[in-house]
C-alpha cells in the first residue's frame, strides 16, 4: 500500500488552512514519524488487506484487533459501491492536491467518506473535518459522476474505535462547495510567500513539525501561559503570596501546551548539536550506559565452562503477565480473570470532561465519626 503525500496534504489541512505560513516553515524540515504514527500505518495496511481479501497474519494487541475488525465490519457492511485506499485528486481546489482515502462509498444519492484513526491521545471528530471534506470534494469531482442519481448529501465518518469513538456528520453538497471555496483561498494563500501568515493555536500547532523553531508559536505559548498568572497582590485574598485555587485552575489547561513546546525546543537543540551546529552554553553528553551480552548463548556457556556459575544460576524464570496472557488467550482471557487483581497507579489531575472515572480523595477515604 503506497501512501505518498501532497505538499498541501489533506491530513494536515487543519493546520495549513488556519496557519498558512506553517507550510513554508515546515518545507525543509525532515519527517520524523513517531512509533505511534508508524504503528498507525501498519494498522491501516492490515485493515486494507482484510477488506480486499489479501493474505495477512497481523500482530495486533487486543485493542488494535478489536479496532481494526470493527472498522472492517463497518466498511464491508456499507451498501452500494465501495472503494478502499483510493487515491483522490482535489487539485481543482488545492493546487496539486491529492490523498489516499481509507474508504469511499456511494449508495444512491449519498457519498460516504470513512477515515480510520488509530491514535489514542486525541479524539477526532467528523464535523468540519477538513481532511474528509477534501476527500469528498475529490471523490465528487473525479469518481462518481452519475446524472441518473446525483449526490445530494455527504456523510463523513471518523472510525476511532481504538478508544471506543465513532463519529458521523452529514452535510449537503452546497455546504461542501462553501468549504471548497474557503479551502481554495487558504491554499493559494499558503503558497504565496508574501501573504501567508502565522496563526498559532493549541489545536493548529499540536502536530506541526516546526513547533520547536517557530517564533510565532513561542510567542503564543508565552502569552497564553504567562498571562494566566493573576496578579494576586491586587486581590483581596488571605495569602497574596500564594496562587489561589482559581489561579491553579486557570493554569492547569496551559501546562500541557508548555510541556509540548519545551520538548519540541529540546528536540531541535539536539538535532542541531548532532550535526555540529553551536548552541551557546550547551553540549551533547552521553546517555546513561546500559549493558547486554554481545552473544548471549556464548556468554552463558563461557560462564558455566569457567565454573563461575552453575546451570541453575545463569537462568531466571518469570511468569507471563496478565497483559501477555490476554494477548495470547484473546477470547479465552475471561476464563482466568478471577486470577487477576488490578492495582491502579497514583492518581493524577485531569479535566472534569475526561471520560476516566473520578477517584476518591484522601478526605473521602475517612468515614465520618459520629459523636458519642
Amino acid at each position: 500500500m503506497n501512501r505518498s503525500h501532497a505538499y498541501l496534504s489533506p491530513s494536515s489541512a487543519h493546520r495549513w488552512m488556519n496557519c498558512t505560513k506553517s507550510v513554508q516553515l515546515c518545507e525543509d524540515l525532515p519527517d520524523q514519524p513517531s512509533k505511534h504514527a508508524q504503528r498507525g500505518v501498519y494498522l491501516h495496511d492490515v485493515a486494507h488487506k482484510l477488506l480486499t481479501e489479501q493474505p495477512v497474519n497481523p500482530d495486533l494487541d487486543i485493542d488494535e484487533q478489536e479496532a481494526v475488525m470493527s472498522y472492517v465490519t463497518y466498511c464491508s457492511s456499507l451498501p452500494g459501491n465501495t472503494l478502499y485506499e483510493e487515491k483522490i485528486d482535489f487539485s481543482k481546489i488545492v493546487p496539486d492536491g491529492f490523498g489516499n482515502a481509507d474508504c469511499i462509498n456511494v449508495d444512491g444519492d449519498t457519498l460516504t467518506v470513512v477515515d480510520l484513526k488509530t491514535g489514542r491521545g486525541v479524539k477526532v471528530y467528523a464535523q468540519d473535518n477538513e481532511q474528509l471534506m477534501l476527500y469528498a470534494i475529490g471523490a465528487l469531482d473525479t469518481l462518481y459522476i452519475d446524472q441518473k442519481c446525483p449526490i445530494k448529501r455527504i456523510k463523513l465518518v471518523v472510525h476511532q474505535n481504538i478508544i471506543d469513538h465513532v463519529d458521523e456528520w452529514v452535510l449537503s453538497v452546497h455546504q461542501l462547495d462553501d468549504f471548497g471555496f474557503q479551502a481554495n483561498i487558504k491554499a493559494l494563500e499558503a503558497l504565496d510567500l508574501e501573504i501567508a501568515s502565522f496563526a498559532p493555536s493549541t489545536d493548529t500547532c499540536r502536530f506541526c513539525k516546526a513547533q520547536g523553531i517557530c517564533k510565532a508559536y513561542q510567542d503564543f505559548v508565552f502569552d497564553d501561559v504567562v498571562k494566566q498568572f493573576v496578579d494576586v497582590s491586587a486581590q483581596p485574598v488571605v495569602d497574596a503570596d500564594k496562587l489561589s485555587n482559581d489561579d491553579i485552575a486557570a493554569l492547569l489547561p496551559k501546562l500541557d501546551e508548555l510541556d509540548s513546546w519545551s520538548k519540541s525546543v529540546r528536540s531541535v537543540a539536539k538535532e542541531k548539536l548532532d550535526i555540529g551546529e553551536e548552541i551557546k552554553g550547551f553540549k551533547l553528553v552521553q546517555g546513561r550506559a546500559s549493558r547486554r551480552w554481545i552473544d548471549e548463548v556464548d556468554a552463558i556457556e563461557t560462564i558455566i565452562d569457567r565454573g563461575l556459575l552453575g546451570q541453575g544460576e545463569v537462568y531466571t524464570k518469570k511468569a507471563i503477565s496478565p497483559a501477555q496472557a490476554q494477548k495470547i488467550l484473546k477470547k479465552n482471557y475471561p476464563l482466568i480473570e478471577d486470577l487477576v487483581e488490578k492495582s491502579h497507579g497514583p492518581s493524577r489531575v485531569a479535566p472534569e470532561t475526561s471520560s476516566i472515572q473520578e477517584t476518591q480523595t484522601i478526605i473521602d477515604q475517612f468515614k465520618p465519626v459520629s459523636a458519642a
